[in-house]
This record gives C-alpha cells, structure tokens and sequence, in this order.
C-alpha cells in the first residue's frame, strides 16, 4: 500500500468517526455534562426562582462510594487462577505484580474514579495502558556537598543513565577544599508502564461498533492536544511537528462544557507565548488494513497530526507507522445496549427527572415568594400622597401611612400550594430511586427508618444494592478484566527483563517473561465493608471448626495462621505478623520452588499409599495363614475322629461276632445236649 493511499484510509476513518461523535452523541454527552455540573436550563425568568436541582450529580456521587470501596476494599483487584495444582505459586506472584503495577506505579485508585465516573456520566469510560518508553532530561542540583557525597551521588546516578556537569563551584583541576555546589543534566531512557484514562470526547471508534469490547474493531484512536515539545520528545520530525497547525478550542460540546462551566474561565486560555509551548493535535490510530498486499488487514498503528490528517515521520526519516498485536484502549459502559459500543449513563436517567424536580422546587419557592410578598390592594379615596411610596419600600416594618384606620390597603392572599407540589416531589424521587437504586435508606437519609421493620429495610436495601452491584459486575466483566489481561500481556512481551516488586512486605525481583498466557482470570468484587463483616464472620466459624479438628488431625497451626492473617487483612490492618507470632505460612514465590514441593509431596504421598498397600498385602498374608493353620488342625481332628470311629465300630462288630459265635457253639452244644438226652430218653431201657 502506497502512503498516500494509507493516509487516505485514516482521513476517512477520521472524519467519520468525528462525525459521529460530533452529532447526537456529542451533543448528548454534553448536555449531561451540564447536568451533573447544575448548569442553568436557559429558561430561567427574572424575579422568579432560578434554581437548578443536582439529582444527577447527587446520584452520581453516592454510587461513586459503593463502587469504589467494592473494586479496592481489597489489596488485589483481580486474582489470576492457577491452571493446576503445581501452577498455584505463579499465579499469586503475577496477581501481586499485576496488582502492583497497576495499583501503586499508577495510582490506580484515583485512575479506577475517573474511568467509572466518565462512564457513570457520558456513556462510556476510556483507558488507555502502554509502554513509555523515550529518553527524559532531567536536572537536579546540590548544594553543601562534600567530596565523597559528590563522587557517591555521580556513581549512583551514572548507573541511571549519561550525566552530565553543568555548573560546579570549583575548577576542575582542583581538589575542592570547601563544600561543594553542583548542577547536573542527567539523560536517561524511560521504561514505564502507564494507564491513562482518556476523556469520552477524545476517543475515536468506528461508526456504529457493535460491541463493549474492541478487538477486532476496523478502527480506534486517541485525539490529543499535545504542545510541539512532547511530541519532539517523543521522537517525530521537529520541522514536520513545528508545521503542524494549532489546535482547534471548539472541536467538541463536552469539553467545552467541562472548561466552559459557570464562573469558569479555564476554556479558552492556552495562548502560549513560548512556541515549543503551542498545542497541536495529535491522532493516535488503530486502524486495520492489508499493507503487504496478502488479502490479509493487518493491524496498523498511525500517528497523524493536525486537521489535514498528515501521517507523521519519526527523526529519522521514517514514517510513524508500524504493525502491532492489539490496540492499547478498553472500554466500560454501566448500561450495556446491545450489539453497541455506546451504552447508556446513570445520568441518562436522571436528567428528566432533574428537569421535573427544578420545575417543581422552582413553582414551590415562587408560591412561597408570592405568599409572603402578596399584591396590595389600595383604596385611592384613602391614600395620601405618602401611601404609594411607603408600599414601594419593602423593608420590614416600614410604616404605610394612610387616611383612617386601615390606610384603605388589603392584600390579595395567594393559594399556598406547596404541600402539593412537596407531594409530588416525593414521587419524583421514588422515581429516582426505582431507576437509579440509591435510595433514602442507604443513603442514611430516613430519619423514620427506625419504625419500620428491620426485615423491610433490609429487604429494601438488598434490592437497591443489587442495581449497584450489577454495576459493579459489568465494569468488572468488561473493562476491569480487559484492562488486567492487557496488563499481563504487555508485561510478559515488555522490554523489561526483571521487575522490582513489593510483594508480601518484601522487595522481590521478578521476571515477567516467564508467566503463562492467562486465559482463566477472575476479577474480584464485592468485597466491600458489608460483606468484610459477613466474611469476618465466615472466618470466626472456620477457625472454630479448625481448631477442634486439630483434635483428629483435619487441621494444623498453619492452617489456623493463615485463616488468622485473612481476619487481620479483612481488618484492614496490613501487618499480620505484629499480632500473631505463629510464624509465616509456607509461601513461595518461586514456581519451581513450588513445583518441587508438589512433586516431593505427591512422592511422599505415593510412598505412604505403598506402605499402607504392603500392610495390607501382610496383613491379608497372615490372616490367610492363621485361617490355614486352623483349617488343618480341624480336619486333622475330624480325621482321628473319624479314625477312632472306625476302630470302635470295627471293635464291636468283632465283639458282636465272637459273640453271635458263642452263643451259636453255646446253642449247638445245648441243642446236642439235649438230643442226646432225647435220644437217650427214647431207647427201651428209658422207657423200663
């Protein structure tokens, strides 16, 4: 793709994504705009009531609270989650480096209150995260020096970067005898991690996105004013920046709002006399297109300047354009509309209602006005020619002076309307409070709160919450959670090696370059006061029911510590060992560490189930043999049995037939006994 051709692509992209911010969004935002700063409606009537009432800003501000104690009323944002077990240990060291990087080296709480309160405002809340890196001047002098400080402080700053003597109280081939007094010019390169919150007005996309999230979008940019020196700085084209054209005041309805409020005279006051000092505007886009030719839109970053969209050229020559992975800008909304970048604002809202509410209050005060400033009526054949003068001076007390008793002067009384109009100012906030969910209650604002019923607070609280906390859920799922994977991501492909961290109350370096590529992460919310005190309370249960389960080995003393260092943090205290002298629980920062002593764990777990296996084989071992033993002891003794059976069963039967035997030869010889005696009876001489 040609140059031209390119910058022909942005101008385009430009220019429509400018137009559409320019319409109806723009003019939207910037009414919004007018009403959270209370601006006057332009209808107001001299010599009646002028007020303007702030329900979106005081909508805007008690959700603000809520919002910010849920996101940092904890030490960590977001939590990284571990892949496996063996991953636990690298996933708490890059959540503290996470944390830290974005919490402490980018003040990340007042950066978390302008991203929500744009989007709470105008829509949508911009942030932008990147590597600065540039070479910075820096100058710093020293006065009352002694020669070994001086020396100390030159080591300690070449270390940094060139360094370079501008000014010194004592000549150089001198060995100074007196303090010392030195200027410097110290030249470094910058490498720092940013996150930047861009005004709502200044961020390009294009038309009708169809999406919160923005990768894949054809096209994004950040619209600055920035003075021609940054962007020397930076590194373009000097003679190419000092062309560029000033930047135009009147480009969007927003900022002229926020500059150009009330009693405000910032806008408009940026005449420089310095030229190095002159603002331009400067375009940094994202643009998709196919630059090699393949069919293939690759994602392009282009610096363009001025209103003319002229790509800029580096110093040396080269044009500010170069192929990157993803653009650096994430994106929330607190109401999401569907299949659509621009969503819709709390002060979406309100403004009616902030409208209805003004007119009311302002017919509310000009009743009251009116009743307490009522018309005279006077009775000219009564008056003198002292009685018109005297009704024209309103100071209290001042007589009327008059002909007879009454001066002839009446007034004509008003109709006091006002407990109406307080009546339906009453429903115009139970409006309010229904869309918004902040209500009386809990704002403490209900001084009758206390003679109702405590479940019917709760209950009313628990539903206006809820409105709060989805909130919350959404910035947490879509902007929050974007912003921490970039975060992690620029981080393990930056240009630093080694990151010096707080982490644990110790000093730690840390090495980026060798963190996974997160795809699980979950953004902690709700961890606001409420809900410290019920897990405070969770906490109070666990310890109880740890401590009686050391009786039978479920728990143990660092077990009971670390549940004790959660009641401390919880308690907002940030030193758990200054009250409890347990000892540190086992913590490594070092995921080999950790993967060995997973390792030496799961060996020591193996060994104790194989040991417990050969008990078992023992044991079975034995009771087999003791079951053996007892079974042949028991056949051993039904086989004598069965033995000393048969010789007594083989005895008698030998008795019984010697027996049956005698009694046979007994009854043979009786039987021949007896024959003989028969036969001797039968012979002649028995019969003689």
């Amino acid at each position: 793709m040609k140059h031209h051709e390119l910058q022909s692509i942005v101008a385009s992209q430009i220019n429509a994504a400018t137009g559409t911010l320019n319409s109806d969004i723009a003019d939207h935002r910037g009414e919004l705009m007018k009403r959270y700063l209370g601006e006057p409606y332009g209808d107001e009537v001299v010599g009646l009531s002028s007020v303007v009432m702030s329900d979106v800003s005081d909508t805007i501000e008690w959700i603000m609270p809520e919002l910010m104690d849920i996101f940092t009323a904890g030490d960590d944002a977001v939590e990284f989650e571990p892949m496996g077990k063996e991953d636990e240990d690298a996933a708490k060291q890059e959540t503290a480096v996470v944390n830290y990087i974005f919490g402490n080296k980018n003040e990340g709480f007042l950066t978390l209150y302008t991203w929500f309160k744009d989007a709470l405002i105008q829509k949508n809340g911009i942030i932008k995260s990147y590597w600065d890196e540039r070479e910075v001047t820096e100058i710093e002098e020293y006065d009352d020096l002694t020669l070994v400080e001086f020396l100390q402080i030159l080591s300690d700053l070449e270390e940094s970067g060139e360094v370079t003597i501008l000014e010194q109280s004592w000549e150089p081939e001198e060995v100074p005898t007196e303090p010392l007094r030195v200027k410097l010019e110290i030249k470094k390169q910058l490498q720092e991690y940013r996150t930047e919150t861009v005004p709502p007005e200044d961020f390009l996309i294009t038309p009708r996105w169809h999406s919160i999230f923005m990768d894949g979008c054809p096209f994004q940019a950040h619209r600055a004013k920035k003075p021609v020196s940054e962007l020397i700085e930076m590194g373009f084209d000097r003679k190419q920046v000092e062309a560029l054209p000033d930047a135009q005041d009147d480009l969007d309805e927003e900022e002229v709002q926020r500059f150009n409020s009330r009693n405000n005279t910032e806008f408009g006051e940026n005449d420089e006399p310095d030229p190095s000092m002159r603002e331009v505007t400067l375009f940094e886009c994202y643009i998709r297109a196919d630059q090699n030719g393949d069919g293939i839109a690759e994602l392009l970053q282009v610096f363009v300047g001025g209103e003319q969209n002229e790509i800029l050229k580096w110093s040396s020559g080269k044009p500010a354009v170069e192929e990157v992975q993803h653009a650096p800008f994430d994106a929330l909304t607190p109401i999401i509309m569907s299949h659509k970048f621009f969503g819709r604002s709390i002060a979406e809202l309100v403004e009616d209602l902030q409208k209805i509410r003004t007119v009311l209050v302002r017919q509310a005060l000009d009743n009251i006005y009116v009743g307490n400033n009522q018309r005279p009526h006077v009775d000219e054949t009564m008056m003198t020619e002292n009685t018109m003068q005297d009704l024209l001076n309103p100071a209290p007390g001042h007589p009327i002076r008059g002909k007879g008793p009454m001066a002839g002067v009446s007034y004509v009384p008003v109709p006091n309307v006002t407990s109406e109009i307080l009546g339906m100012v009453e429903y115009v906030d139970g409006l309010r409070e229904s869309r918004t969910g902040v209500t009386k209650y809990n704002q403490g604002l209900d001084a009758d709160s206390l003679n109702k019923t405590a479940t019917g607070i709760q209950n009313i609280m628990n539903a206006s919450q809820k409105k709060i906390l989805l909130i919350a859920r959404i910035f947490a799922e879509t902007g929050v959670k974007s912003l921490m994977r970039r975060i992690h991501r620029d981080l393990r492909k930056g240009p630093i090696k080694t990151i010096t961290a707080r982490l644990r109350n110790e000093w730690v370096e840390v090495n980026p370059r060798v963190w996974k590529d997160r795809a699980d992460m979950s953004v902690s919310v709700g961890l606001g006061t409420g809900n410290k005190d019920n897990m405070l309370q969770r906490l109070n249960m666990i310890l109880e029911r740890q401590i009686q389960g050391m009786e039978v080995g479920l728990s143990n003393p660092q077990k009971i510590l670390h549940t004790l260092h959660k009641m401390v943090e919880l308690s907002d205290l940030k030193a758990p060992e200054l009250f409890f002298d347990l000892g540190e629980p086992p913590q490594q920062s070092d995921p080999t560490e950790g993967i060995i002593a997973v390792e030496r764990e799961k060996a020591m777990i193996k060994g104790q189930v194989d040991l417990q296996k050969e008990q078992i084989k023992q044991a079975g071992e034995a009771e087999r043999s003791a079951q053996k033993a007892e079974n042949d002891e028991i056949r051993m003794a039904s086989d004598l049995a069965q033995a000393q059976m048969a010789d007594d069963t083989k005895r008698d039967l030998a008795m019984m037939d010697a027996a049956v035997k005698l009694a046979l030869e007994e009854n043979r010889a009786l039987n021949a006994t007896d024959l003989e005696l028969i036969r001797s009876m039968n012979t002649p001489q028995a019969y003689q």
